[in-house]
């Protein structure tokens, strides 16, 4: 339900992964607007 309540939202933002530990998984993520949808 809220990934439907919010989808005109999502669309506009994107998670890019700064860091990762060592394993690969993310460390620091931030969440941007993508140019242009916001």
């Amino acid at each position: 339900r809220a990934l439907k309540e919010f989808q005109p939202e999502l669309e506009r933002i994107r998670v890019d992964t700064i860091s990762k530990h060592k394993d690969g998984t993310p460390d620091i993520q931030r969440v941007r607007v993508i140019k242009g949808r916001g």
